[in-house]
């Protein structure tokens, strides 16, 4: 039901915002990142969108400092989401690139806990801005997504790996329409 959405998302909420005073407190910066970024997860979620795109900035900021790339992709695609759904597509997009040119250059998405999710706002962006690099995103978020579920042994727990999470249904989605 919405309800249990929303209250989850409230929820999730609270939780990010406890993580990042911990955090703050405790002078640990990267776990600050990560609040931060899950901080504006649950703000997008509750479609508090300013929120969340400050949400992102501070998560990214931290990442930054910390010299940690890789670790900064997940918030960056945050902003790229956030922008796609205020409809600035120049924001979206002026991050999206920060992603590609990491991607392109050799760089990984290891570490970060939802890769899928920054393959899938980079492809989001691209193909409502008819870019051709969208279909090499797509290849390479269905090329993670294959790898992911292969790991399973049985098919329920592959197709229940894809359609619990919307982004890892997205991505397979897509990949079916364009015949991947």
């Amino acid at each position: 039901s919405n309800a249990a959405i929303q209250d989850q998302a409230a929820l999730s909420l609270d939780y990010a915002q406890k993580a990042v005073d911990l955090s703050q407190r405790a002078g640990e910066m990267s776990g600050e990142a990560w609040g931060w970024l899950y901080l504006g997860y649950a703000q997008l979620s509750l479609d508090q969108t300013e929120s969340a795109q400050f949400s992102f900035k501070k998560s990214i900021e931290i990442r930054e400092k910390l010299g940690q790339p890789v670790l900064s992709m997940e918030p960056i695609a945050g902003v790229v989401e956030v922008g796609m759904r205020t409809a600035d597509l120049d924001t979206a997009s002026y991050y999206a690139e920060k992603i590609l040119a990491h991607v392109n250059s050799g760089g990984t998405l290891n570490g970060t806990d939802e890769p899928l999710r920054v393959y899938y706002n980079c492809f989001q962006l691209l193909q409502k801005k008819q870019d051709p690099r969208a279909t090499q995103v797509l290849q390479a978020g269905i090329r993670m997504l294959d790898e992911q579920v292969s790991k399973f042994e049985d098919e329920h727990s592959r197709k229940r790996y894809v359609e619990s999470v919307p982004w890892r249904l997205a991505l397979r989605n897509a990949a079916k329409i364009v015949n991947l």
